[in-house]
C-alpha cells in the first residue's frame, strides 16, 4: 500500500485531485523527505519478500543493524553538509 501511495503521490494528475492543503504539503515536501518516503515503501516491500532460507535469523539480526548505521551515517553526512541541524 506504501508503494501505490507514492506512485498516486508522484502523479500530478491524483495530486491536482487532492484538496489544496494536501496539495501543499505534497508539493513543498523537501526533495531529501521524497527519496526517504522512497527508500522506506520500497524498502520495506524489498524486505518482506526476501526469504533468507537457511540465514533467517542473521537476516532478521543484520537487516535492522545495517539500517541503523546506514541512518545514522547518513544523518552525520547530511548535518556535516548543513542540510540540518541538531
Amino acid at each position: 500500500m506504501g508503494c501505490i501511495n507514492f506512485f498516486m503521490q508522484m502523479n500530478p494528475d491524483m495530486i491536482s485531485s487532492y484538496r489544496e492543503t494536501e496539495q501543499a504539503i505534497i508539493q513543498g515536501r523537501p526533495a531529501w523527505a521524497t527519496v526517504a518516503f522512497f527508500i522506506a515503501v520500497f524498502g520495506g516491500a524489498l524486505g518482506a519478500g526476501i526469504d533468507f532460507g537457511t540465514g533467517e535469523l542473521i537476516g532478521i539480526i543484520f537487516m535492522p543493524v545495517a539500517i541503523a548505521v546506514f541512518l545514522i551515517w547518513y544523518f552525520k553526512y547530511t548535518e556535516s553538509e548543513g542540510w540540518i541541524s541538531s
